[in-house]
């Protein structure tokens, strides 16, 4: 969702498939959400055959546009 620009909400679930020579592949869920520029995003990835099993990542950023900062 996004209103505005200024407030959107994201929800995602994935599968990352490897090659079975380079290892197995795993799930992630996550959600994203944003407010006037700041974002926060989360994810947590699951897998029964690899190091990454319960492992998360949480990420906190800025938007801009910088073509309206620098008139491109």
């Amino acid at each position: 969702m996004n209103y505005d620009n200024k407030f959107y909400i994201a929800l995602r679930i994935g599968k990352i498939i490897i090659h079975d020579t380079k290892g197995r592949g795993y799930n992630t869920k996550g959600f994203g959400l944003g407010i006037y520029g700041f974002t926060f995003d989360y994810k947590k990835i699951n897998s029964k055959d690899s190091g990454l099993d319960k492992t998360w990542a949480v990420t906190f950023g800025f938007r801009t546009r910088l073509d309206q900062i620098f008139h491109f």
